[in-house]
Order: C-alpha cells, then structure tokens, then sequence
C-alpha cells in the first residue's frame, strides 16, 4: 500500500491578471500548460474550470494499493487499486471592475459575486494495468462531494498515473 500526494499553488505575484488567463494553470514538463483547475489532471470529480481566480491552490491524496502482481508473456504485470481525495479553492478572488458591472448588471444575477471561497472535493476510485512497472492504463471515476461542483460522476482514462 502506497500513500501519494500533491500539493500545487500559483497566484499573481504583482500587476493586474488579464482575465482571459485565469483559467490556465501553469506545471512543469511534459504538459506545461493544463486548461483550468478541475477535472481529470487537477482536482478529479469536480467540474474543470470550476476554480478560478488570481490565485489558486489544490492537493491530491491518494491511496495505492497492488492486488495483483505476476508475469504475463515474460513481461512484468500488476493490477493496482486506488482511493483518491482531491480538494482545490481560490485563494486570491478576481476583482471584476465596477465599470463592467455597470455596463452588464444581469452578472449578478448569474454570479454570487459575495460568496464566500471554500474547497471544492472531489472523492473516487481508480483500477490500474501497470506493465513493466512504466506502461499505465488508468480508469479513475470521480465525484463531487457538493452538487454545485458537479452533477453525476466522471469517468477518466487515461495513460500513467495522475502524478
């Protein structure tokens, strides 16, 4: 049994963010760039770009466990469980400028532009095909612990683990 985490944060340091870039998320090689905070690379279960703002914050928990290990054509092969917890949440909100509030006033009727930030959970499982302990197929389903974050589960495939 195998406990992994991760922890990522990314804010503005100074000037004023476009607001056009707050849904990307900046990482390190081999995909530098991932489409918002939300879904199957970040925070699993919830919505992607469900969590935006100038600045952001999100963690992984995860629990590994392999219940199955043999040789399979002379090839190393395992089976591997997991239990994820992941949460994310804005940690330095977007100041929609007043001008453009007055020239749109229905905004506020979309958006609770008042509320209070609080983590956004998602919760789920995943089955793991490891060959040769460097070729992963990954089915990870996830939820979101509040309606708002996500309707229904989310079914991810995908090649390696998340991280």
């Amino acid at each position: 049994m195998n406990f992994t985490y991760r922890l990522s944060y990314q804010s503005n340091l100074f000037g004023e963010m476009p607001f056009y870039m707050m849904p990307y998320f900046y990482n390190t090689a081999p995909k530098n760039t991932t489409d918002g905070v939300g879904g199957n690379k970040t925070v699993r279960g919830v919505m992607r770009n469900r969590i935006v703002g100038e600045g952001v914050a999100f963690g992984n928990l995860e629990l590994r466990w392999k219940v199955v290990r043999t040789q399979f054509l002379k090839q190393n092969f395992y089976i591997a469980l997991s239990g994820f917890l992941d949460a994310g949440m804005v940690t330095k909100p977007y100041d929609i400028p007043d001008d453009l509030l007055t020239l749109h006033p229905e905004a506020e009727d979309y958006f609770d532009l008042g509320a209070k930030e609080v983590p956004h959970i998602g919760y789920g499982g995943g089955l793991h095909f490891v060959l040769n302990q460097n070729f992963i197929v990954a089915v990870d389903y996830g939820l979101a612990l509040k309606e708002t974050d996500g309707v229904g589960g989310n079914l991810y495939i995908g090649l390696n683990f998340l991280y």
